[in-house]
């Protein structure tokens, strides 16, 4: 995501922290800044266990300036932290 702007990567962060410690697999979680217009939305999947961490694979689409980026990716966090992306 590096064409998003900062105040896009703080909604989009939020969103996706959101998403994966509260949402249940295959709901979608939309997000949108207000003050670039810019959006997007995560749908998380199933929870899993791995090396000892609490993972869950998600779909997150981007639309930049009516552009739509697709990221299919891996988050992971132990008890009582952040979802890490990768980890």
């Amino acid at each position: 995501y590096l064409s998003l702007e900062q105040d896009d990567r703080d909604y989009s962060n939020k969103a996706m922290q959101e998403a994966l410690e509260k949402y249940p697999s295959n709901t979608t979680y939309y997000w949108k800044n207000p003050n670039t217009g810019n959006s997007g939305y995560i749908t998380p999947s199933n929870i899993f266990v791995s090396k000892g961490k609490f993972c869950r694979r998600y779909l997150h689409e981007v639309n930049i300036n009516g552009v739509k980026v697709n990221e299919n990716n891996t988050a992971c966090k132990l008890q009582g932290e952040k979802w890490i992306i990768g980890d």
